[in-house]
């Protein structure tokens, strides 16, 4: 064995050593479950004088209550929906129109990145132009609000946007 190599094992067998000593023969702090009575008496004062605090400002509690109920109930209106105006939409489609209700599609969804348009149709992602299912409806508008398909090139379907109910 050449010199270096008996150094390796002797710096191995004193680590080796070390560790057996520091795990066998060394106990942890006792500093940590000296005070463990007293930290939770402490504890116990802090929860009874907050607790003392939220009696004494129910009035105000009962405001934040009624708060949270109405934001977690039913929005009319989506807030971070942009709604184009009723009077710009009907100009936009033009020709005789039919309507959605019979042709089982459900717009659910809208994306818009850069100057690309998605529709979420019947849980599927369309652009404009393409063809909706196996009919063949071409979308020849997307907006926020609604959705224009064409029916083999003469009546037009208006799909307006229907949120998901939760």
């Amino acid at each position: 064995m050449s010199n270096r190599e008996k150094i390796f094992v002797i710096l191995m067998a004193a680590a080796v050593l070390y560790g057996a000593y520091a795990f066998l023969f060394s106990s942890p702090p006792r500093s940590e479950f000296q005070d463990l009575d007293k930290r939770l008496v402490e504890l116990k004062g802090l929860v009874t004088s907050i607790a003392g605090t939220l009696k004494k400002e129910e009035p105000e509690l009962q405001n934040v209550s009624v708060v949270i109920a109405r934001a977690s109930a039913g929005w009319d209106k989506d807030p971070f929906l942009e709604v184009e105006s009723p009077e710009k939409a009907e100009t936009a489609v033009q020709g005789p129109r039919v309507a959605a209700g019979g042709l089982g599609l459900v717009y659910s969804g809208y994306l818009e990145a850069g100057d690309k348009r998605l529709a979420v149709i019947n849980g599927l992602g369309y652009e404009v132009g393409e063809k909706v299912g196996s009919v063949g409806h071409v979308i020849t508008s997307i907006s926020p609000t609604q959705v224009v398909l064409e029916i083999k090139g003469t009546a037009k379907v208006i799909l307006p946007m229907e949120e998901p109910a939760y």
